[in-house]
């Protein structure tokens, strides 16, 4: 799974465009990119094994884990940049973007009718896949994120720009998929418990 990540990644970022300015990422920032991307699956990986861990001996409390994450978050987010949600509530406000509901017959502020769908979205997000990791293994809930990735980038690579994937890129999707698939119908060993 790991190799077919990185052939994929390799290939999306050799993809030749058939059309535009022909534009690629420079090579020192596509390696930080990638850096930044296999610290972020080994932070996600340890993050489900604590989580996993405070759920076995604290029980499994999905909603008040949700909360706080989205609260701490939020608290974070605006204490880094409380200036900038500030100028862009009250712009906003005073120069709100109104747009028809269909079928309901009245106007609301777009930007905060996106606002909301964002955190309902999020919210329900971040639910379920604290509800996958309290209830999976560690394994799977790396799993997850990892295949959500590679298709949030072939998607992006195939439908944002125009572009012919290498072969090799496909080779690598395949080893992601077929070793993804080979964990989840693999017969389950159970560990032998030492006795005391």
């Amino acid at each position: 799974v790991a190799y077919g990540s990185v052939v994929t990644t390799f290939g999306i970022q050799n993809a030749e465009s058939t059309g535009g300015s022909g534009a690629t990422t420079e090579p020192h920032l596509f390696l930080i990119g990638v850096g930044l991307l296999l610290a972020n699956l080994v932070n996600d990986a340890g993050s489900g094994v604590l989580q996993a861990w405070v759920f076995e001996r604290q029980g499994k409390h999905v909603d008040e884990v949700v909360f706080m994450m989205s609260g701490l978050g939020s608290l974070f987010y605006v204490a880094l940049n409380g200036l900038k949600v500030y100028r862009f509530v009250s712009e906003w406000v005073a120069n709100p973007t109104m747009t028809p509901v269909p079928l309901v017959g009245f106007e609301v502020p777009w930007e905060f009718a996106l606002l909301l769908v964002n955190f309902y979205g999020n919210w329900n997000a971040k639910k379920l896949c604290t509800w996958l990791n309290g209830n999976s293994t560690a394994v799977i809930s790396s799993l997850v994120p990892m295949l959500y990735r590679i298709m949030s980038g072939i998607l992006s690579a195939l439908l944002n720009t125009e572009v012919v994937l290498p072969a090799y890129t496909w080779l690598g999707i395949a080893c992601v998929f077929g070793g993804s698939l080979s964990y989840l119908v693999s017969p389950k060993v159970e560990q032998k418990k030492k006795a005391a």
